[in-house]
């Protein structure tokens, strides 16, 4: 990826701005995934929480030499599904959130792995250790019941061995982002969870298609897309407003090519490989496939050009009074662009 160059200013560089708040769009926070619930039913298998485990870390073995009750990954991957399911709490969002707190069960802050703990619960800084919890299972039972409490005003299924549930205003954070200073001070603690279950769900084949994230830079105009929730986190750090999910991309259909314009500093994307190949030759740097076309042609993009700009010229939308309103002011009407799931 390509951070933004410094660009010319366009004419109306606030145009689109204006109009993406009357339809809709609008600056969010930087750290706002607030559409992945807590709690909730979820495909994701224990098979799969293993994989990625595997991937990022070497499961400790402290837990075999001391005879704990999840000598394995596999064996703790299949005490989240079971714990978490048992609750309603999706075993994507603890398992992350484990291996967010714990370093992939390194344990390099207060905490330490004979504890059990899995969350930094009853942790409060200055070399506080926190809960101690008797098997590993009731560590993963206590922090599953500390996200219920902060997610639900349910009851508990099982026994409640979460010493700090009564603490928690219930049903106070349903969805991740409203982790944010609650259960962390910092904000995106939950933004940082969702980097790790997005990375969960393309393990085993259980998501067909991808949020595809819509950016805003106010300084030259351009809006971004993209599906790589890293690379939305690293532009609103930079500045750039993020307005919401654009539309959703299967994984797999008709390649959309990704180009950059090291001269304007700005992006373009098409279906065509033919305009590709015509502005890769003119100096344009092809990025690669930015994401798919679906072939069932399930919700339709629009393409809108301006003619007065000379960074962030075209605009992409779902949104047919959003294409009719740009045409209205000045901007060329460049047809379909390509598909969206529905």
């Amino acid at each position: 990826m390509r951070m933004k160059r410094k660009c010319r200013r366009v004419i109306l560089p606030l145009l689109i701005a204006v109009m993406a708040l009357s339809i809709g769009f609008g600056k969010k926070d930087a750290y706002a995934y607030a559409d992945y619930p807590i709690m909730g039913e979820s495909s994701v298998t224990a098979e799969q929480l293993a994989a990625f485990y595997n991937s990022r870390a070497e499961y400790p073995s402290y837990y075999k030499e001391h005879g704990a009750d999840a000598p394995t990954i596999d064996d703790l991957a299949q005490i989240y599904v079971e714990e978490a399911t048992a609750e309603g709490v999706r075993p994507e969002v603890a398992f992350c959130q484990m291996c967010l707190e714990t370093g992939y069960l390194s344990y390099s802050g207060d905490s330490k792995i004979e504890q059990y703990n899995f969350a930094g619960i009853g942790t409060t800084g200055g070399g506080v250790k926190g809960n101690y919890f008797e098997t590993m299972r009731l560590g993963v039972r206590a922090q599953v019941q500390h996200l219920k409490a902060y997610a639900s005003t349910g009851d508990l299924t099982k026994e409640c061995v979460d010493p700090r549930f009564h603490l928690v205003a219930r049903g106070i954070a349903p969805n991740l982002s409203d982790l944010d200073g609650r259960w962390a001070a910092a904000n995106g603690y939950g933004d940082h969870i969702y980097v790790l279950i997005d990375a969960v769900l393309g393990m085993g084949g259980s998501r067909t298609d991808a949020d595809m994230f819509r950016l805003y830079n106010p300084n030259s105009g351009e809006h971004f897309y993209t599906q790589n929730y890293t690379e939305r986190i690293s532009l609103v750090e930079k500045g750039w407003s993020y307005e919401g999910i654009g539309w959703r991309a299967p994984l797999s259909g008709d390649p959309v090519y990704r180009l950059y314009n090291p001269n304007a500093g700005d992006h373009h994307y098409t279906t065509s490989a033919d305009e590709r190949d015509m502005l890769t030759a003119k100096g344009w740097s092809y990025e690669g496939i930015g994401w798919y076309s679906d072939t069932n042609k399930g919700t339709a993009l629009y393409r809108a050009y301006n003619p007065n700009a000379e960074a962030g010229a075209h605009n992409y939308t779902t949104s047919k009074s959003e294409q009719n309103y740009l045409v209205s002011v000045g901007w060329k009407d460049e047809g379909l662009a390509w598909y969206g799931v529905k």
